[in-house]
């Protein structure tokens, strides 16, 4: 089991064992302690008319081992959370810390804890000031209480203020199942029923003893397990990301395409990866793209740097570069039985701004490829094979050309998994990456040898 998640479940299983109905001797203000190195300070400032909410809560040590840790906690009732989503956010400001802070949440059936979740996966660095931080937990629907607040690893100073428990009711439990138990068993449905590389996997002996496992394991080793299991898909494209890790896992890419003249009657441009699925953003990327298009001077040829795109939404990168791509079908996705999706083309976000752009679906077209074109980077090249006038140079690419299919699981985790295989226009299946026409390990040797072919090409 990778490190930081032997940490989780560490943290996890000590704050179940130290978290039982509270002892005589709580504080006054609803906040306990957990120090595993008897070494930690708990100072509260409680607001009498306030809730936990208007607490501001301090831990520190300046001689506690890089080991130890220390929980500071609060109380809160089950009842109406129950199969239900809940946030906690809180502002932390740390002094000195050795491995960072973070918040975490527990929902115990009695003194069984059922539930678990943190944000260890991006925790609080030394010396930084007000860092929101948001974790969300999925209640079980057995759930009689929560316990949450903020933990210190090693020795330092962490400050927790505007600690907030917020329920979302647009996220749910389905039934009563207990909460690792839904994970796994959500999870590996959904694998079986849709992965691309589905029968790489002893579905009769993975399903009985991974199911067996859940009834047992905490939230973290659920994960660890299924990351093990989805590995096996050798797909190189699957994962699964728990709740606590999502925010890292969705953070935006939205950087603009960069386009200049490289030489005479050379034109450049280069992409970087899109994530966003908003229809402003999309909108807002694919009208970028192009007017930048638009905008440069009438060329003999352009390149298409790809080496940097790592993906992300293929559509507004395929929408904006709908001038060099003609009315073809662009591409297509093909499930392991063979079954084609409708052609790329028909899924392209338009609008009437795109009549406007000039025909360039014959100008010749140099894409340069390497080993960060991954993902939608390379759907976008696959967009171009087959396409007329058309050269790769560079290296091979990263070798996820397959879909993802995004599976939400019952805990707030998600699970993107490889549902298909991409095609070009012409029907070719790529399972393995794109190859270059011309093999260029060099960055400048690849431009140059792609403007030498632009300069070179008699095009009828």
């Amino acid at each position: 089991m990778p490190r930081s998640v032997k940490n989780i479940a560490c943290v996890s299983a000590l704050l179940a064992c130290a978290l039982m109905p509270q002892a005589a001797g709580a504080q006054q203000t609803g906040w306990e302690k957990t120090d595993t190195a008897n070494s930690y300070d708990l100072t509260i400032t409680h607001h009498p008319e306030g809730d936990a909410s208007d607490d501001t809560i301090t831990l520190h040590s300046g001689t506690a081992p890089l080991d130890a840790f220390a929980a500071a906690s609060h109380a809160a009732p089950a009842t109406g959370r129950q199969g239900k989503a809940v946030r906690l956010q809180g502002i932390l400001t740390t002094d000195s810390t050795a491995t960072g802070a973070a918040l975490w949440i527990a929902a115990y059936a009695g003194t069984k804890q059922v539930a678990f979740s943190n944000t260890q996966a991006a925790p609080v660095p030394a010396s930084s000031q007000n860092v929101t931080r948001t974790t969300l937990i999925l209640i079980p629907h057995d759930a009689t209480r929560l316990v949450f607040g903020v933990l210190l690893k090693g020795k330092g100073k962490v400050t927790a203020s505007s600690l907030t428990l917020s329920a979302l009711d647009d996220e749910k439990l389905p039934d009563a199942t207990p909460l690792p138990e839904a994970v796994m068993q959500k999870a590996l449905s959904d694998i079986k029923e849709n992965a691309v590389n589905a029968s790489h996997i002893d579905w009769k002996t993975e399903t009985p003893r991974l199911l067996a496992l859940s009834h047992t394991a905490l939230l973290a080793d659920v994960y660890a397990n299924l990351r093990a299991l989805i590995k096996n898909l050798d797909d190189h494209h699957s994962l699964v990301i728990p709740p606590w890790k999502k925010s890292g896992f969705e953070q935006m890419w939205r950087a603009p395409p960069e386009a200049k003249t490289l030489s005479a009657g050379i034109n450049t441009i280069g992409l970087t990866g899109f994530t966003p699925h908003s229809p402003q953003e999309i909108s807002a990327y694919r009208d970028a793209l192009l007017s930048t298009i638009r905008s440069l001077a009438p060329a003999k040829g352009w390149v298409l740097d790809l080496r940097k795109d790592q993906g992300g939404n293929m559509w507004p990168m395929l929408a904006g570069l709908k001038p060099f791509l003609g009315d073809g079908p662009l591409g297509y996705f093909v499930t392991i039985s063979g079954e084609k999706s409708r052609p790329w083309k028909e899924t392209l976000p338009i609008d009437h701004q795109d009549m406007a752009q000039p025909d360039l679906s014959t100008i010749p077209v140099a894409v340069l490829i390497g080993p960060h074109t991954a993902s939608s980077g390379e759907a976008v090249a696959i967009a171009f094979k087959g396409r007329p006038n058309t050269r790769f140079f560079g290296t091979p690419t990263a070798g996820l050309t397959s879909s993802n299919r995004t599976f939400r699981l019952p805990d707030g985790g998600i699970m993107p998994i490889a549902t298909s295989f991409e095609a070009d226009r012409t029907g070719v299946i790529y399972k393995h990456g794109v190859e270059p026409d011309e093999h260029i390990e060099d960055e400048t040797a690849t431009i140059q040898a792609a403007t030498l072919w632009l300069h070179n090409l008699r095009v009828p």
